[in-house]
């Protein structure tokens, strides 16, 4: 599994399923939070695009829609924040 397919498999499964368990209408994460998470060195262009940039993939793959993201294009506190509904 390639780190962008690791970035996206960990946010669906640590932020996305348990905010719809949770009946959340939206989630929030920061990328340096997934980065440390996966134990990445370096890589944190990597999680920002694969949640941001190239987020088409991630909103197909889990049924999110990308709402917003604050912070730094490629920085460890850019917060992603995706709809659920």
């Amino acid at each position: 599994m390639s780190p962008a397919e690791q970035v996206r498999d960990y946010a669906n499964r640590h932020y996305v399923v348990p905010a719809r368990a949770s009946k959340q209408s939206t989630v929030t994460f920061t990328a340096g939070s997934i980065h440390k998470a996966l134990g990445f060195d370096g890589l944190m262009p990597c999680v920002c695009d694969a949640l941001w940039t190239r987020s088409r993939i991630f909103e197909t793959k889990f049924g999110v829609k990308r709402i917003s993201r604050i912070g730094p294009r490629q920085g460890a506190t850019s917060t992603f924040t995706f709809s659920l509904a």
